[in-house]
């Protein structure tokens, strides 16, 4: 829900800019659901939108081409190993230089980048990471880019992702 309220904040202002009038236009939706956008009570059915926070930061994601999902996330202030515990997820071993909690925090996002792509379709419990491969090169340049391919039983998913040393940010499309 605040999550909505803050896209919905930050389409206001972007669109003071331009000649859609702010009061004309709505995001909402079911909780379980990802939010439609309308333009004077009329939904927009051609746009697909993803609406993501952490810590003062928002993400907006507006397409014309498919359905999406997007999450963003800080890294610091998570107990990793804990999150983790709770979600039974095996604890990530990086094979290359990044830390564990940037790969943690990327896993997470690409976690909510398909939770907010599916909706109420999925549930938490059937998540799995089926592959992630991250653009280091010998040592971890910032920003660091990686792809992954993830599913929740039969709902499978792919997508691109970007982690900085302080947030991680992961864009989800279904898969072809």
């Amino acid at each position: 829900m605040a999550s909505r309220l803050m896209g919905k904040l930050l389409l206001q202002q972007w669109l003071k800019h331009g000649s859609i009038a702010a009061s004309q236009l709505e995001l909402y939706g079911p909780p379980a659901s990802p939010p439609k956008l309308y333009y004077c009570q009329q939904n927009l059915h051609g746009l697909f939108v993803s609406v993501s926070h952490s810590r003062g930061l928002v993400l907006v994601g507006i397409t014309d081409h498919s359905a999406i999902g997007l999450d963003i996330e800080h890294v610091a202030g998570h107990d990793w190993q804990a999150i983790f515990a709770y979600m039974r997820w095996p604890m990530p071993v990086p094979a290359n230089q990044l830390p564990t909690e940037i790969v943690c925090c990327c896993i997470w996002t690409i976690f909510e980048a398909g939770f907010k792509l599916y909706g109420g379709l999925v549930s938490e419990a059937d998540f799995r990471l089926l592959s992630i491969s991250f653009y280091t090169g010998e040592s971890v340049a910032w920003p660091c880019t990686f792809s992954f391919e993830a599913a929740f039983q039969d709902h499978y998913y792919g997508g691109k992702g970007i982690a900085e040393a302080d947030w991680t940010i992961s864009v989800a499309k279904q898969r072809l």
